[in-house]
């Protein structure tokens, strides 16, 4: 599977889904998010890399 590289909205997006199905409250919705949006400024990660990641940090 090629790795994916999405535009900032569009990786927004995927997260808010992400965030949804592994039911984090509203509280970690928002840390989540803000953690995705620092990796995604600071790298050239793949999406999933970023998402995981961020998932790791909570």
């Amino acid at each position: 599977m090629p790795k994916k590289y999405s535009s900032r909205k569009e990786l927004k997006s995927l997260a808010i889904r992400f965030a949804e199905r592994n039911n984090m409250g509203r509280e970690n919705s928002e840390r989540f998010l803000i953690e995705v949006d620092r990796l995604k400024s600071n790298g050239n990660l793949s999406d999933l890399d970023i998402l995981v990641a961020a998932f790791h940090r909570l």
